[in-house]
Order: structure tokens, then sequence, then C-alpha cells
């Protein structure tokens, strides 16, 4: 995977956001445990295609830190996408002069008609 330096957080922002694959450029052979590591750990990336059986290479897709019990790993805390806080707008205070947050006939507002 080749990122330039500058647009690393670009990168990162983009994959906090989309799904994302990194795939290889010769697909024929496996990804290295340090590119592997690289992707996911530094840029976010969600998937990263293997060769199923080829397993001298592959090795670390079958150890504790990844696959061996789980099937999904979620992404480290700071390159996840987080949701912002919903906020729910309160009543207005009816000592206000905000007429009780109605604005429905038969206030003070007269409708022309």
């Amino acid at each position: 995977m080749v990122i330039p330096t500058d647009r690393a957080d670009q990168a990162i922002d983009e994959t906090k956001n989309k799904w994302t694959i990194c795939l290889s450029k010769d697909p024929q052979q496996s990804v290295p445990f340090e590119s592997y590591k690289q992707v996911t750990q530094k840029y976010g990336v969600h998937c990263v295609p293997i060769i199923i059986h080829d397993t001298t290479v592959n090795k670390y897709m079958f150890s504790d830190q990844t696959f061996q019990k789980y099937s999904y790993l979620p992404k480290p805390v700071e390159l996840r996408n987080v949701k912002p806080v919903v906020m729910i707008p309160q009543k207005p205070n009816t000592s206000m002069d905000a007429k009780g947050g109605s604005l429905s006939p038969g206030t003070d507002i007269q409708i022309p008609k």
C-alpha cells in the first residue's frame, strides 16, 4: 500500500467513514504481517485479502492476535467513526415570553387571511 505522507490523515478519515479494502500489488502473493499490521492498525483498513491455502506466510492470521478465536477484530479506538451525540432541545421556559413554545392560532400572533 502506497499512501503519500501528506495524505495519511485524509486516508485515515476515509477509512473511518467508508468500508475499505486494501489489495496487494500481486494478488498471488500473500500479504506480509508488517503490511497487514500497518494498514489495519495505522490506517484503519477493514479488509486485507489473504491466500487461505498458503499457511506458511499467513500463519500470523491464525494466531491469537488475529483470527484464531474471533472472525472480526474491532479497529483501534482512535480509528473508529464516532457518531455525534444526539441533542434534543429542551422545551422553552414559559416565563421567557416564548408563548410556551407554541405558535398556534389563538395566541397573540395575528395570522393574515
